[in-house]
């Protein structure tokens, strides 16, 4: 049995970075998030800043991953609420 102070949640910023920059680890909760299969996970970046144009802001986020195919999966994790996330975000 694991004692109460040695627990830890992912909802912890430094155990959430350091668990889902594991591929092994990312892999199946992208694949329970995006609700498909996923082969392989080929790069993976936390704390990673994404620069669209010289002329815009540039965007950070938690996780950054590539799979085999090319697709790039942005992860955020947030603990509380925030007013107007969703109106921020990209997709």
């Amino acid at each position: 049995m694991i004692r109460e102070e040695y627990k830890v949640s992912l909802t912890n910023d430094y155990v959430f970075k350091h668990c889902m920059e594991e591929a092994e680890i990312l892999k199946p909760v992208l694949e329970k998030l995006w609700e498909k299969e996923i082969r392989e996970i080929v790069d993976v970046k936390k704390q990673y800043h994404i620069k669209l144009a010289k002329d815009h802001k540039s965007i950070s986020c938690d996780i950054y991953a590539r799979d085999d195919r090319g697709n790039i999966y942005i992860v955020e994790m947030q603990k509380n609420p925030h007013p107007g996330l969703l109106e921020r975000a990209e997709f």
